[in-house]
């Protein structure tokens, strides 16, 4: 089973009555093994003609089984949770309730969106370039390479050229009557994974580096910049639930800046790491 589609028969589908008909179809053809009566033991029902009409919308699914039965489906905690957040939105009983879980799916959306269309680094790839395919967004989507030059200052012109080359190399933008638009290929540049784990740490340095250079003319300004740092003593197993918690919060900040109507063009890092070597 590929998690990456069952991703997206869940978050394509317009209700959870079609997301649970269309797992649950897509499971069973995978394996014949999984069928009503093998969820219906893994959850303790007795009846798989409950457990069919909760499948297939005719019956409300009880809260205290609600989580056990999308892990059964999904086997996967970002799916379940985006299941539990479609039935949420669904059943809301307020407009406040229901807006809620509809900016906690948007972010969720985003966040499962993403982690399959991450983009490679190679033949030169690096920040600039994934910096300029960003800041199309400041231009309708359709800049000049001179529009871009003058963006990102006159000074790095050789730099801006080679990575706009680099872009066209790799198929992520293509060019057309003067201007440069991105292809189906790039849904978006907010994660970059390398084939080489060298290109990912590139990657990584180099954006902690640009924070480096720029903290010290932003640190100041508290309306555009957040810039923070501490060292504290934690215990493991609160740290790693925190991580989890920070990974979602993060990608929902994401969602909620994220435009491609942009005039601002903007670099969100974040750092949390143990002091101590790993292993």
């Amino acid at each position: 089973m590929t998690t990456e589609n069952l991703t997206l028969l869940i978050i394509n589908a317009r209700s959870s009555k079609e997301a649970l008909q269309q797992v649950f179809a897509w499971r069973k053809a995978l394996d014949s093994r999984f069928s009503l009566a093998y969820i219906a033991r893994r959850l303790g029902l007795k009846s798989r003609g409950t457990l069919s009409l909760m499948l297939r919308g005719e019956r409300p699914i009880p809260s205290r089984i609600r989580r056990p039965l999308f892990q059964v489906l999904t086997r996967d905690e970002p799916l379940t949770d985006y299941l539990e957040l479609m039935l949420a939105r669904e059943e809301a009983a307020s407009d406040n309730v229901r807006q809620d879980a509809e900016a906690k799916l948007k972010a969720l959306h985003f966040f499962l969106r993403d982690r399959f269309t991450s983009i490679h680094l190679q033949h030169g790839m690096n920040l600039l370039a994934s910096d300029i395919l960003c800041a199309f967004d400041l231009f309708q989507g359709r800049p000049t390479e001179r529009q871009l030059i003058e963006f990102f200052g006159k000074a790095r012109f050789p730099e801006v050229q080679t990575a706009i080359g680099s872009l066209l190399l790799n198929g992520l933008i293509e060019k057309n009557d003067g201007h440069l638009k991105r292809t189906d290929k790039t849904q978006r540049f907010l994660t970059i994974q390398g084939r080489e784990q060298d290109s990912m740490l590139t990657y990584l340095k180099e954006s902690i580096h640009d924070a480096w250079l720029n903290v010290g003319q932003w640190q100041g300004d508290t309306t555009m910049s957040c810039f923070g740092s501490t060292t504290m003593s934690v215990r493991r197993e609160i740290y790693m639930e925190v991580i989890k918690r920070l990974k979602k919060d993060m990608f929902r900040y994401f969602s909620e800046l994220e435009t491609d109507e942009g005039d601002t063009l903007i670099r969100f890092n974040m750092q949390i790491f143990p002091l101590q070597p790993p292993g």
